[in-house]
Formats: structure tokens, sequence, C-alpha cells
């Protein structure tokens, strides 16, 4: 079982919650939410405080759509099985998850231009 709500932060942010289980069932709908919150007015907090089980498979797309829609998603507040998940996959570094924070940092670009 798997919960996915909408809604506002605090400010103009739209929030997304992940809570429950995320398996090949939650899949499509996971994708299509982040696709959504990609594609609103301000930029999107996805919270995944609430994640109590993330398979291979989702936790893929969290990784690919934090890449695809990094300048408008911004993860946040991992938990424990969703940094358990991402280690054992390889894709810790691909869901932009700032060390002991769990926030995700924009990435640092270098260099004269």
């Amino acid at each position: 079982m798997y919960g996915i709500a909408v809604g506002k932060t605090g400010g103009t942010d739209i929030l997304v919650g992940l809570t429950g289980e995320f398996d090949i069932s939650a899949l499509e709908e996971l994708r299509g939410a982040l696709d959504a919150a990609a594609y609103l007015r301000g930029p999107a907090v996805v919270d995944l405080s609430g994640i109590t089980f993330l398979d291979l498979l989702c936790a893929r797309e969290l990784a690919v759509r934090s890449q695809i829609h990094a300048h408008k998603i911004r993860l946040r507040s991992p938990s424990r099985p969703v940094l358990d998940s991402a280690r054992a996959c390889g894709l810790e570094d691909w869901l932009l998850l700032a060390p002991g924070t769990g926030d995700r940092e924009p990435p640092v670009i270098s260099g004269a231009l």
C-alpha cells in the first residue's frame, strides 16, 4: 500500500508526499506524479520520509526524474529504506541528496564564462 499526496508547502513550492511501500504496482502513478509536479508553475519538493519500502524500479524512477527535472524537483528527507535501496542499486549519487541533510542540492557549475 502506498500513497501520493500533492499539496503546497508553507511557501510557493508544490509538495509531493510519498508514503508506504513503492513497488512495481506504484510505478506508473509515481512517474505521473513526478512529471506533473515538474510541469507545474513553481518548484516541487518531494518528501521521501514516509516511504517504508522502495523497490529497484521505483528507486530508479526517482533517480532518473531527479536528473531529468533537476531544475524543478527537489528531493527531501529520504527515509532509511530509500537510502538503503538507492545504495543497494548504486543510485545514491543519482538522487542528488545532500550529505547530512537528505535535501537535494543543485549541481555546482564552475569555470569562467
